[in-house]
Parts: structure tokens; sequence; C-alpha cells
């Protein structure tokens, strides 16, 4: 019963929380959150009803490594944002906005083809009304360091 008691004091406990957070502190994990950003310029049309909507801009590409302590396989971390990118209607001119960014993981390779869809509005319009447009990005990444070193971007 002593020995539970000694091992349960908060001395004990507070050496041995240290301890652990020191460590944690300390592991390769921590240095991953170095994220790499790159803004790609991106243009196209998306098709429809009840006009088509040429979308242009910035899209901005941040990535990351993250290691796997587990099974020795890290994952590529991309976060692409297209809230820089801005639409036109064909015919009424009206303004279209594009919100919140699209987080993906791959594996680690030095390219990869993403292609995602993505919902747009009215700007100051329902969301009830959104439309979607799919989005292609063409990347080159260094394995390394998961830095997108090259892109090409557009909009359909």
């Amino acid at each position: 019963m002593k020995v539970y008691r000694f091992l349960l004091s908060p001395v004990v406990l507070s050496l041995a929380l240290t301890g652990w957070t020191a460590w944690w502190a300390s592991t390769p994990v921590r240095a991953a959150d170095n994220w790499n950003t790159l803004s790609v310029p991106i243009d196209g049309t998306v098709a429809g009803s009840p006009e088509s909507v040429r979308f242009f801009g910035q899209a901005t590409v941040e990535s990351k490594i993250s290691p796997d302590p587990d099974f020795n396989r890290p994952t590529l971390v991309l976060t692409i944002d297209l809230s820089r990118v801005r639409g036109v209607g064909s015919f009424t001119r009206a303004r279209y906005v594009i919100t919140g960014p699209e987080q993906l993981n791959r594996s680690v390779s030095v390219s990869h083809f993403l292609e995602f869809s993505f919902p747009f509005t009215k700007s100051g319009g329902d969301l009830s009304t959104a439309r979607a447009g799919t989005a292609s990005f063409a990347l080159t990444v260094d394995p390394t360091t998961g830095a997108v070193s090259s892109a090409t971007a557009s909009v359909r």
C-alpha cells in the first residue's frame, strides 16, 4: 500500500509528466509543423445553367510531410485554398465566390495530379443555390521536404 502511495505522490507524478513533456516536444513530429506555401495561377470556365462562370486568380497550395512513426510511411499533406479565386458570370457579369480550403493526403511522390470538386455561389447568395466546379492541379513535389516546387492549375 505504501508503494502505491509513493507512486501516486504529487512529486513523482509531476516528475513523470515533466519527463514525458520533454520527450514529446523533442520528437521529430514537432518539426513537421512547417508548412511550405506556393501561389498558383488558376483559370477556367465552369459551364452550366443558369450561366457559365469564368474563374481566375491565385490558388494557395500549402504542403508538408507528416511522418508516420508506426509504419514509417510518411504522408504528403496538402491544403489547397481557392478563396482568392474569383468568378464572373458570362451573361450577368455577376461575381461568384469559392469558400473554404480543400485538404488532401497523398503518399509521398515526386509528382501528383489532383482533381477535386468545389462549391461556388453568387457573391452574397444563398448556399442552397451552390453549384459545383472541378479544379485540377499538376504538382511537382520535393519528396524530402514536401515543398511544391512547381504547379499548374485549371478549372472546369
